[in-house]
């Protein structure tokens, strides 16, 4: 999940996903191990061939400029229990005048 070039604000992208399988799969828990990261997701069983989202907000305030990479981990009730959504991205060095 690319959240190109952007400056120290928050910035928030979604994906969305289909249930491919045979049963119906539940989003039990997504974490990331730095407080700048977090995220949100449908709720619920999504059966199959139904849509769920996972919405990611990263928060770049205090962060020095430069590029950055972080870890999402989304897991659930399927046989691939755990998908990981990298996070990357460049963050802008602010805009100073001159005096």
């Amino acid at each position: 999940m690319n959240f190109e070039i952007f400056n120290n604000k928050i910035q928030t992208r979604t994906i969305g996903f289909t249930n491919t399988g045979t049963a119906p799969i539940v989003v039990t828990r997504v974490f990331s191990d730095c407080g700048c990261t977090a995220a949100s997701y449908t709720k619920g069983e999504i059966a199959p061939g139904e849509r769920g989202e996972v919405t990611v907000r990263f928060n770049g305030k205090g962060r020095t400029h430069g590029r950055f990479q972080e870890v999402v981990r989304i897991k659930t009730n399927a046989k691939n229990r755990q998908v990981l959504i990298i996070v990357s991205g460049i963050i802008k060095q602010k805009y100073r005048k001159s005096e």
